[in-house]
């Protein structure tokens, strides 16, 4: 049997609903990607969880975005990258006219104000992003936020594509479970020594087979980004413990035919 499944449930996994809705960056689809105004139409569409991508500014907060670079959702910060700026810079970019207009004025949230937002309402799922900070910093400043935030380990579920950052946050003795984000084979195996709880793969790497095996130990199986109605039925179908979309308002449809 692969390595990968040779790992151990985490005690604190959380309980959820027999396939679980996870928001990609809120309602992605029909508002600005990481933005507080997305997160909160994910709230209104009633998502078991939403995922957020998170980089460090330079003063060490835990910020809300998915590059690296400003650029791609703010198109005047060309060369402009998120550890050059302390959050207080951060928070002049406007995030949210790139997409439309009407969402101008939206700004770079930071991670404990995607927590508050969230509490009691529904999970987050935080993916750490690599190249901001040093793998051990980003991990000891996101768990930092997160015990501040939350008072139960079920709130969040941490993780990464980064074996480096999974290895420091696995170290840090989690009190909640740690996610392997994988998209490709290899990482398989430089993810499992960490013991991941969760394993959120991308829909091309999903298998009957690897899903038993993974079903056999007890793992949850998350998969990313799934848009396509009929592709969340199959997946439904397949007995997945969670789909990550950027369609959450659509997703939660096709659950309420099922």
């Amino acid at each position: 049997m692969d390595i990968f499944f040779q790992t151990s449930l985490h005690p604190h996994l959380p309980l959820s609903p027999p396939v679980a809705s996870i928001a990609h960056r809120g309602n992605s689809s029909d508002a600005p990607e990481n933005t507080l105004f997305a997160f909160q139409q994910a709230l209104e569409i009633g998502v078991d969880y939403i995922e957020v991508d998170v980089h460090l500014s330079k003063d060490g907060i835990p910020v809300v975005i998915h590059d690296l670079y400003l650029s791609r959702t703010i198109p005047h910060a060309n060369g402009v990258a998120v550890m050059d700026c302390d959050f207080s810079a951060l928070q002049n970019w406007d995030a949210g006219e790139w997409f439309d207009s009407a969402f101008a004025g939206q700004k770079i949230p930071s991670l404990a104000e995607v927590l508050v937002l969230c509490k009691g309402k529904c999970g987050v799922m935080v993916e750490i992003k690599e190249g901001s900070a040093p793998p051990k910093e980003l991990a000891q400043a996101v768990l930092k936020v997160v015990l501040a935030e939350t008072n139960r380990a079920a709130e969040v579920v941490v993780g990464s594509l980064s074996a480096d950052i999974l290895k420091a946050l696995r170290e840090m003795q989690l009190p909640f479970p740690l996610v392997s984000i994988i998209d490709e084979e290899k990482e398989w195996h430089r993810h499992a020594p960490y013991e991941p709880d969760i394993v959120a793969m991308h829909y091309s790497m999903l298998t009957q087979r690897r899903l038993s095996e993974l079903k056999q130990m007890r793992k949850k199986v998350w998969v990313w980004t799934v848009d396509e109605p009929g592709r969340m039925h199959y997946l439904i179908q397949a007995r997945v413990d969670g789909i990550i979309s950027n369609c959450p308002r659509e997703l939660k449809q096709v659950f309420a035919l099922r």
